[in-house]
């Protein structure tokens, strides 16, 4: 069972009435404990039907919601990737998943959800080695997805600031400062500016080795 603040007795939880979560493709469906989903996600409790059902629109994927589910039960979600999560150029990216999970908890406004995903983003950005390509996918559909005042945005920023002279060789960096309208670009002036540069990014307090991290010039 997932470490949530305040969670009701065990008991209870596995004595409530059970609802059913129903992913975009209308096929795919996941049933949870309504004590549970209502204390670790009252929004999705709301979308409820008088018969305890939510129907998902706007994307939501099995495997997000499976990755909830799994969350709300255990306090966790795999840390692999499905294989739909690749980036626009076809590669792999551990980073697209994380993000798509941080992506729907804001949206629902489930902050535990949100905690956990933003800490895994952290993480496989400080340990990862990923083509040039994968993080012009990545930084690029983060800006996209999430509104410009998103916290995320400006760490993410800061990594890009960090690892400025890798990105710059890239063909496609150009495109990645107009994305969004310039919310890259607004962004990462701001860390150039301020002097984020070379190994003082920080992380949700973890912090970048001198050089940057992040790039595999060998697999581009």
């Amino acid at each position: 069972m997932a470490e949530h603040a305040s969670l009701p007795p065990i008991q209870e939880i596995y004595s409530s009435e059970i609802s059913t979560l129903f992913a975009t493709d209308s096929y795919s469906a996941f049933k949870i404990h309504d004590a549970l989903l209502r204390t670790v996600a009252p929004s999705l409790m709301e979308m409820c039907s008088s018969e305890r059902k939510a129907h998902f629109t706007g994307g939501v994927s099995k495997s997000t919601l499976a990755a909830f589910v799994d969350w709300a039960y255990r306090g966790d979600y795999p840390d692999t990737q499905p294989s739909e999560y690749t980036t626009g150029t076809g590669h792999s990216c551990v980073l697209q998943w994380h993000l798509t999970m941080y992506v729907f908890s804001e949206h629902y406004g489930i902050h535990g959800l949100q905690d956990l995903a933003h800490q895994k983003l952290s993480i496989n950005l400080l340990k990862g080695e990923y083509q040039d390509d994968v993080m012009i996918d990545f930084l690029g559909q983060s800006f996209n997805d999430l509104e410009e005042s998103d916290p995320l945005l400006l760490q993410l920023a800061s990594f890009a600031s960090a690892n400025l002279e890798q990105l710059e060789r890239c063909d496609r960096f150009a495109q990645l400062l107009g994305c969004a309208g310039g919310a890259f670009a607004r962004h990462l002036f701001r860390c150039v500016k301020n002097g984020v540069r070379c190994g003082t990014c920080l992380l949700r307090g973890m912090q970048l080795p001198e050089g940057g991290v992040g790039f595999d010039h060998s697999l581009h």
